[in-house]
């Protein structure tokens, strides 16, 4: 049985997820019939077919093939050490690269103070634009959502706390409090400022020890995984897990800027229209950040130092 290189990917709107099954060859005995079926049964499901595992190589490859060379690297190239042993091995990788319904002017990214939970400051690239918004408002916190893309399907709402430090954010969220966001939210006047920031995250080194702690058990023990029907003989069972995760913010949207990309502007003299009342909102503490699609969410995160501005560098105004 040839196997295909396993990728699933969605890249709408920035955003890329793969998963892939991988199958340490030395376990299959013989690729009859069974091995067949399970490789067109995970085509049909999943979209993709399980492939060998060939060292990290591999698997570095593959997360490149999948977010089209933005992530190169998903183990170390030395790294076996950093894989559990078994004939299965499942990996996942998500990359999101926020494009905004609505891009930002990169000319209203101004030098902005950032502190973190000690009240401390430093220097980032913030971003600022105006528009209608849906905020929730909590008690202990305020969440801002804006769309991704042209279709606005997929979003990225931001959620500031009130008070505490962002770890206690991190152990309070649930479920039921997204929800309770969801279901809240309302339109108002915002004048937002966003601080440029990429978030980079993988297992420590895998999911494993987690999914074991959560009650996934019996899929990673040898004597308990019931996969053997993958194969006509052989022992199967999953070895481990591995995962990463990108998220990059910036001012690009699904729609440039008019006057941004082909550097062209136009002046007239008109009446100067009276504007909305606008309520300003800036992320300028650490701060929750959770990508969706509708209420699904799809990746989540924290951020607690956004890209800095190096107080040298030319431009740097106070």
């Amino acid at each position: 049985m040839e196997f295909s290189k396993c990728i699933l990917s969605n890249s709408q709107d920035g955003i890329k997820i793969g998963t892939g099954l991988w199958v340490d060859q030395s376990a299959i005995k013989s690729e009859g019939d069974n091995l067949k079926a399970f490789g067109r049964q995970m085509a049909a499901v999943f979209g993709t077919q399980p492939c060998y595992m060939d060292g990290p190589a591999a698997f570095n490859e593959w997360a490149s093939d999948v977010t089209g060379l933005r992530i190169n690297r998903m183990v170390h190239p030395e790294g076996d050490d950093e894989v559990g042993q078994g004939p299965l091995l499942l990996s996942s990788i998500c990359d999101v690269k926020a494009k905004w319904a609505s891009a930002f002017d990169p000319f209203n990214t101004w030098p902005g103070e950032f502190y973190n939970d000690s009240a401390q400051g430093t220097v980032c690239q913030m971003m600022h634009q105006k528009g209608v918004y849906e905020v929730a408002y909590l008690q202990d916190s305020t969440a801002v959502t804006m769309p991704c893309g042209a279709s606005g399907g997929n979003a990225v709402t931001f959620i500031l706390p009130n008070f505490g430090t962002i770890d206690d954010a991190v152990r309070e969220f649930s479920a039921e409090r997204w929800q309770t966001i969801c279901k809240t939210r309302l339109k108002q006047n915002l004048r937002l400022f966003v601080p440029k920031f990429r978030v980079s995250s993988s297992t420590s080194p895998t999911l494993k020890e987690d999914l074991v702690k959560a009650g996934l058990q019996a899929i990673f023990s040898p004597d308990a995984a019931d996969l053997d029907r993958i194969g006509e003989t052989g022992h199967f069972w999953v070895g481990d897990v591995i995962h990463k995760a990108v998220f990059e913010m910036d001012e690009a949207g699904s729609t440039p800027v008019a006057g941004v990309q082909d550097s062209h502007f136009s002046f007239t003299c008109v009446g100067v229209k009276e504007e909305a009342p606008s309520t300003e909102f800036r992320l300028n503490r650490p701060f929750l950040f959770v990508v969706h699609h509708g209420d699904a969410m799809i990746q989540i995160g924290k951020v607690v130092a956004p890209l800095m501005l190096d107080r040298q560098e030319p431009g740097f105004r106070r």
